[in-house]
């Protein structure tokens, strides 16, 4: 409909892909959040004049409590020009889920282990303690691990818990053991996201429906990796 579709669909309707339904999301989310539509008027057209715009209110000057990081989100999904919206729903999703530096609240800090496995004789106890963690972050299945080709699967995950040696990461879909993920994590408010590579040894269900996949690092964490994610999670 008029308030939901992307600008650029009101001149030629055989654009619609990706970006429009990046658009039609953020407009979605607005909705969701403020129970308004981002831009209203009597007729399409002035519909229109509005979305080329920008003309609308923002989530934050309609739900305050809303944080800065899902405002900012929903802005760059209802940009106007489809170069400055977010490429992908993954990439939406980071910008919703990533940690904004302005937000008020202290960082979160964990200090008590979840759990921990007994080391072999001589080994380092802080690698096998694993901290509970929540971390918004993508994990990149790497296909080739089963000797396919031509794609890679990008899913959001949530990070359970971690230490030097592994990861404990929950995934809407069950991957094998053996399988390799690319998980990126952030470890700092001015770092770029890291890329860290792992391998799947355990797969069990989850309560919700999901799977909780526990992975070994191919290189393990440095102490100073581990008190960052940590510190910055």
């Amino acid at each position: 409909t008029p308030n939901f579709m992307a600008p650029e669909q009101f001149v030629n309707a055989k654009t619609a892909g990706v970006l429009c339904d990046i658009y039609s999301l953020g407009a979605t989310l607005y909705n969701t959040l403020t129970g308004k539509v981002p831009f209203t008027a009597k007729t399409p057209m002035a519909i229109l004049g509005k979305k080329m715009k920008g003309d609308y209110s923002p989530v934050r000057t309609l739900v305050p409590e809303v944080c800065k990081r899902v405002d900012s989100a929903i802005a760059a999904a209802l940009s106007p020009d489809p170069n400055r919206r977010p490429r992908t729903c993954l990439e939406f999703f980071k910008l919703l889920t990533a940690r904004d530096t302005l937000d008020a609240g202290p960082l979160r800090t964990i200090s008590q282990p979840v759990s921990s496995t007994a080391p072999k004789k001589g080994a380092n106890r802080r690698a096998f303690i694993r901290f509970p963690l929540e971390v918004g972050s993508c994990g990149v299945v790497d296909t080739g691990v089963h000797g396919e080709s031509g794609f890679e699967e990008s899913w959001p995950v949530l990070v359970r818990d971690v230490s030097a040696e592994g990861i404990g990461i929950l995934l809407a879909r069950r991957f094998e053991t053996g399988t390799v993920l690319s998980v990126e994590l952030g470890m700092g408010r001015d770092l770029p996201f890291h890329q860290l590579s792992c391998r799947v040894v355990r797969v069990m269900a989850d309560r919700t429906g999901h799977w909780v996949h526990g992975c070994k690092f191919d290189s393990p964490l440095s102490p100073n990796d581990v008190k960052n994610l940590l510190k910055y999670a």
